[in-house]
C-alpha cells in the first residue's frame, strides 16, 4: 500500500529542516530509502504523488502485424513451441511474453518441444495381470 501524499510531503518538509534522512525515517517509522526516494523524487519531478506502473499507450511486445503472423504460423503449425513462436517472428521476447500473447489472442500454445518417439520396446506385458500378487517372475514370492 502506497502512503499517503500527505505523509510524504510531510516526510520531504522534514528531511529538509534536519537533513538526515535516518533521523526523519526514525521519526516518521519509515525506512531512510524512502526518504532518500521522495528526496529525490521532489528534487527531480517537484512532485512526491506516487509514479503510475501502468502502460502508456501501445506498448506491447508485438504489434498487430506480428499477430498476423502468429495466427498464420499457428494455423499452419498448431504444435508449435514457445520459443519457435519468437524465433520465427523475429524479435527477441521471453517465452512468458509469448504465452501471453497467445492467451490474449485465444489461440493454443504448447509448453514443451517435440520429443523422438520411445526406441525401448515395453518392459512389462499388457496382457499380465496387475496388483501386488503379480510376480514379475512368474513364480512364489517365497
Amino acid at each position: 500500500m502506497a502512503y499517503s501524499l500527505d505523509f510524504r510531503e510531510e516526510v520531504v518538509r522534514a528531511h529538509a529542516e534536519c537533513g538526515s534522512s535516518a533521523a526523519v525515517a526514525l521519526t516518521h517509522h519509515c525506512c531512510e530509502s524512502f526518504v532518500r526516494r521522495m528526496t529525490q523524487q521532489m528534487r527531480e519531478t517537484g512532485s512526491v504523488a506516487p509514479k503510475s506502473s501502468a502502460r502508456i499507450g501501445d506498448q506491447r511486445a508485438y504489434n498487430d502485424k506480428d499477430e498476423k503472423a502468429i495466427r498464420k504460423l499457428i494455423k499452419k503449425k498448431p504444435d508449435v513451441t514457445l520459443a519457435e513462436v519468437a524465433a520465427a517472428i523475429g524479435k527477441p521476447a521471453c517465452s512468458g511474453t509469448v504465452c501471453r500473447t497467445l492467451q490474449r489472442m485465444n489461440l493454443p500454445r504448447k509448453k514443451s518441444p517435440r520429443m523422438p518417439p520411445n526406441a525401448t520396446a515395453l518392459t512389462w506385458s499388457p496382457d499380465a495381470p496387475s496388483g501386488s500378487d503379480a510376480s514379475p517372475t512368474g513364480g512364489s514370492s517365497t
